[in-house]
């Protein structure tokens, strides 16, 4: 899987996020390098997860810019089977 942090740090959105927000992105990105697709979904979730519990909320559009980051790495034999598990 490509890297989900490139991908995410070439969008302006990114720029934009808080250094708090911006720091927890970095740390979930640097776990899904060389992962497969599904433990990276598994480390997306669990991230997405600790984020809400320590008070640190997305708005709808930092949400789906990293959704779509996210579908953006993997290939395209998982695509869709990813966008039902996140509700897209």
């Amino acid at each position: 899987m490509d890297d989900f942090g490139a991908a995410l740090r070439k969008k302006p959105a990114f720029r934009r996020l808080s250094p708090q927000k911006r720091r927890f992105i970095e740390e979930m990105s640097t776990l899904m390098s060389g992962k497969e697709p599904i433990q990276c979904i598994q480390i997306f979730l669990a991230y997405h997860m600790r984020m809400e519990n320590e008070g640190i909320r997305f708005t709808p559009d930092e949400s789906a810019l990293m959704k779509e980051c996210l579908l953006e790495m993997l290939p395209s034999q998982d695509r869709a089977r990813v966008e039902w598990m996140l509700g897209k």
